[in-house]
């Protein structure tokens, strides 16, 4: 709601026209306008993570702008887009905003039929993104999946790093994406300072999360 409320508060003034100054001696007898029109129709394709939150960074931003909206989820995550989309059209809103559920293929066919395309996914599948909006003259941003690496410096609590890396790299049921780290990179000097393992940490995560669940589990049968 507040990137709604924040897109809806600066639309106009995000969207109203520009005059730039000219410069250089081609410009002086130039006025010069940029003019801000939407694209048609957006198509927005987003991962199975976050799947409410990732169409909603996405999604508002365009209508906002004027532009409908073809939203795609991942195939394994599709009902957070159907009740937004049932939620649009609850509350009376045009009918800008449509969904299509599907695997690979309904994703080359969004990419078809839009005039530009948002992609949020692995780095495979927005290659085939790039390579299909290119071969069209078609605009696209893509945001690549990945993992965020853990610099350990010489001089860092190295037992602390262990636990904070293995927690971060799991936080969320390991969902978080490029959020979370996967990849360690650490100084020679400190390997022989070290006296907790990776492989430790995650075993008192996976031991911790098991407790966690059977006590939950206790609780609803109570």
């Amino acid at each position: 709601m507040d990137l709604i409320n924040y897109f809806g508060r600066n639309a106009e003034k995000f969207l109203h026209d520009d005059q730039p100054s000219p410069h250089g001696l081609l410009g002086w007898t130039k006025k010069l306008t940029t003019a801000y029109r939407p694209y048609p129709l957006v198509g927005v394709i987003t991962p199975w993570n976050f799947p409410l939150a990732m169409a909603g960074l996405d999604v508002p931003p365009a209508l906002v702008a004027g532009a409908a909206v073809l939203l795609k989820p991942s195939e394994v995550t599709p009902l957070s887009a159907l009740e937004l989309a049932r939620g649009w059209a609850e509350i009376g809103a045009p009918e800008v905003f449509a969904i299509a559920t599907g695997r690979g293929e309904t994703g080359a066919a969004v990419v078809d039929a839009v005039d530009y395309v948002q992609f949020t996914g692995s780095t495979r599948t927005g290659q085939a993104v790039a390579r299909q909006c290119v071969d069209q003259l078609k605009p696209y941003s893509l945001e690549l999946g990945g993992k965020d690496p853990a610099l350990v410096l010489a001089d860092a609590d190295i037992n602390r790093a262990v636990h904070g890396i293995a927690w971060g790299g799991l936080m969320n049921a390991a969902r978080s994406a490029c959020r979370s780290s996967a990849s360690t990179s650490r100084r020679r000097s400190t390997t022989s300072s070290s006296r907790s393992s990776p492989s430790a940490s995650v075993n008192c995560v996976k031991a911790r999360t098991a407790r966690t669940s059977a006590s939950i589990s206790d609780r609803w049968r109570t």
